[in-house]
């Protein structure tokens, strides 16, 4: 298991770090259009698309892949109906646990934690089965784990934007959010070095030692023997099939050949016969 509270910090805060303008600029992005959808019932529908696309895009920065300012709206809309289900359900499993003398409802929005995440990655899953595979998760790595850890960066923002009047928030949302990200990575179970490429370990895989013997050279590889031509008796039973077809039609020329001459002859016959009687 490579969940753990200091590493999921540490990890999430570098990756905010190395990739603050883009989650920034796309964290601000998001907000603005939520904000404007909010402004109608019907527009604030769409606000579970925005959400999702802009969590997705924070799994492509984790992960290594590109992602570019506001390039996250295509796979929210492209899931719509999706997400906006799955928001429908958080809020009132959610809600009705905390009406449930309000620990079913803390335990509820802690096992669901991650829900986004794998519905996210799973797009094919149902929205059940994405809040099935949450809990699962979090129970896994230990609930009180992830309570611990939500508990720090909550503490962490109510602190900060107390001594900054609540600017603050403004400029650490990208490392609260990586934070997150980096604690679901890790309960996957994918948790890799942050900021180590491909690239990277091939160039020190490439790296010469002084006690790394010498590659022996490989010996050169025999030629291999030319195929030989296929013999007439190896044709395909396509080409026997069209040379058979040739033949017959050939046969049936000669015998339309026969027929003409056949019929020249009674011509020759009865005209002959016409002139015996003519001359009677």
């Amino acid at each position: 298991m490579n969940f753990e509270i200091e590493k999921a910090i540490s990890q999430g805060l570098n990756v905010a770090k190395d990739n603050f303008l883009v989650i920034w600029v796309n964290g601000l992005i998001a907000g603005i259009a939520m904000f404007f959808a909010f402004i109608t019932i019907i527009g604030s529908l769409v606000v579970p698309a925005i959400a999702a696309g802009y969590l997705e895009s924070l799994l492509r920065v984790r992960r290594g892949e590109k992602a570019d300012i506001g390039d996250f709206f295509a796979f929210g809309f492209n899931h719509f109906g999706s997400f906006l289900g799955l928001a429908i359900l958080l809020f009132l499993g959610i809600f009705f646990g905390f009406l449930l003398l309000i620990i079913p409802g803390i335990f509820l929005m802690i096992a669901w934690y991650f829900a986004w995440y794998v519905k996210i990655d799973n797009p094919d899953k149902s929205v059940t089965e994405a809040l099935s595979m949450s809990m699962n998760l979090v129970l896994r790595i230990g609930w009180f784990k992830l309570f611990a850890l939500v508990i720090i960066i909550g503490l962490a923002g109510i602190i900060l934007n107390a001594f900054t009047f609540n600017l603050a928030g403004l400029v650490i949302y990208p490392f609260t959010y990586m934070i997150i990200v980096e604690a679901y990575i890790l309960a996957t179970d994918t948790g890799e070095p942050v900021n180590v490429k491909s690239d990277d370990i091939k160039m020190i895989n490439e790296v010469p030692s002084d006690n790394k013997p010498e590659p022996e050279p490989e010996p050169e590889p025999e030629p291999e023997p030319e195929p030989e031509p296929e013999s007439s008796e190896e044709e395909t039973e396509e080409i026997k099939n069209l040379k058979e077809k040739q033949a017959r039609e050939l046969e049936e020329l000669k015998e339309i050949e026969r027929l003409k001459e056949k019929q020249a002859k009674e011509m020759e016959e009865l005209k002959n016969q016409h002139s015996k009687k003519t001359d009677d």
